[in-house]
């Protein structure tokens, strides 16, 4: 089978070739197709659970299966500014998949006025920022796990939005729009607007820029990134953000130091403050002579748990986890622990590292992720190689390690293996 019948194929699956021959749709869309790149993604997951872990102690609060498949059938499709980035993705657990599901990752167009100023809308990913870990200023960017910045199996999605760029001959200014939109088939509601401006200006080493977030609903923030580049293979960058107050949901246990109880209902608070939060980053990127790469990057986020917060949470779930809570019930206490749980990964000090160097055919790289403050650590060594022609394999093995009361070790997983094919037309 063609690489062009291939493509054929997924347009009739995303339902747009049914009033087509395969030959007549194959020859009414070759300009189309010239410009569409597919990729299949196959990735099947083994795990061992951790059976230490508060928040899932012996297994027995969430049900957690030992392996996970995962496929994606990505098309992407650019020509003269436009964009549109499709997914249709399948879920398996255990080794079955569920009904597939299409998602809309990308879909917008971009109009040149003139050489200088343009306009663009749509739903989009947008890449700013120096940072590799995380981009504490880049307000318009997508979310994103921060065990997976790379995004390796296309998974994650844009956001709407209106931009307006102008350009000079070594800066440009940028508005961009984001409504936050409420979408069903009752109603149709903008929850929330959102406006970014950045201007960036570029000198002989350095990358400059600055940010401005307004929300109408939400609290507004400034900030600013920045990379400069010391000599040839060494690269230092920096990012920062200040927000204007702040509103978020904290468990009960750490606002009123009451760690013996059983909740009812939903135990967090809504916490409000009008202090300016801060998130900073800063790293380097250097590549020795030899091609090894290095990536090393601190975050601090001023919004995560502290360490007295963490310990307050810790307590409950002692309290949680003994004899003492059983008058209250099975149920009762599942709930609890399963709340607690929404508290993971939300504390305040992250040192990341990564290498990566290529040998002949085979691609490595190894990261870690550790919070400072208690030495747990997320280890993550990627190697990957083709096999033939368009067919590409990887390997990913991933370690969560720490005592289990500590950030990463507290993870319901000790171990994950993916073994991962990639088929790219």
């Amino acid at each position: 089978m063609s690489a062009v019948t291939v493509k054929v194929a997924l347009i009739y699956v995303l339902g747009f070739g049914s009033c087509f021959s395969t030959a007549g749709a194959q020859s009414l869309l070759s300009p189309i197709l010239d410009d569409l790149e597919v990729t299949l993604y196959s990735d099947l997951q083994l795990r061992e659970l951790n059976d230490r872990t508060p928040f899932n102690k012996g297994n027995t609060v969430f049900d957690l299966s030992k392996s996970t498949q995962f496929a994606n059938l990505n098309a992407y499709y650019k020509l003269n500014n436009l964009v549109a980035d499709i997914n249709v993705v399948e879920y398996g657990s255990g080794f079955e998949l569920q009904n597939p599901e299409i998602q809309m990752r990308q879909l917008y167009k971009y109009f040149l006025i003139d050489y200088k100023f343009n306009i663009g809308f749509g739903k989009k990913m947008f890449y700013w920022g120096s940072g590799y870990f995380r981009n504490p200023a880049a307000f318009v960017n997508f979310k994103r796990d921060p065990t997976n910045p790379a995004d390796r199996l296309k998974e994650y999605t844009g956001k709407p939005f209106i931009h307006i760029g102008y350009f000079f001959p070594e800066s440009n200014i940028d508005l961009v729009y984001i409504p936050e939109i409420t979408l069903n088939l009752k109603q149709f509601e903008y929850t929330a607007t959102e406006l970014v401006f950045r201007y960036y200006r570029f000198f002989k080493d350095l990358d400059l820029s600055l940010l401005l977030k307004y929300n109408n609903k939400k609290h507004n923030a400034a900030g600013g990134s920045m990379a400069y580049t010391l000599q040839d293979d060494l690269v230092l960058h920096f990012e920062g953000a200040l927000q204007h107050g702040y509103k978020k949901q904290i468990h009960h246990s750490i606002v009123s130091g009451e760690s013996d109880t059983v909740y009812q209902s939903y135990p967090y608070d809504r916490v409000q403050s009008e202090h300016l939060i801060p998130k900073l980053l800063a790293g380097f990127n250097f590549t020795t002579q030899s091609g090894f790469n290095i990536i090393g990057e601190y975050y601090y986020n001023g919004l995560g748990l502290s360490y007295s917060d963490w310990n307050d949470l810790l307590t409950h779930l002692e309290y949680l986890n003994s004899s003492k809570s059983d008058r209250f019930g099975k149920g009762a206490v599942t709930n609890n622990i399963k709340w607690s749980a929404l508290s993971l990964n939300d504390r305040k000090h992250y040192l990341l590292l990564r290498f990566q160097r290529s040998f002949s055919a085979i691609d490595a790289n190894l990261v870690t992720l550790s919070n400072i403050v208690d030495a747990s650590t997320f280890l993550r060594l990627q190697a990957g190689t083709k096999i033939v022609g368009p067919l590409r394999g990887e390997v990913q093995i991933e370690r969560f390690a720490g005592a289990p009361k500590t950030d990463f070790g507290s993870i319901f997983y000790k171990w994950n293996a993916h073994l991962t094919l990639t088929f790219k037309l």
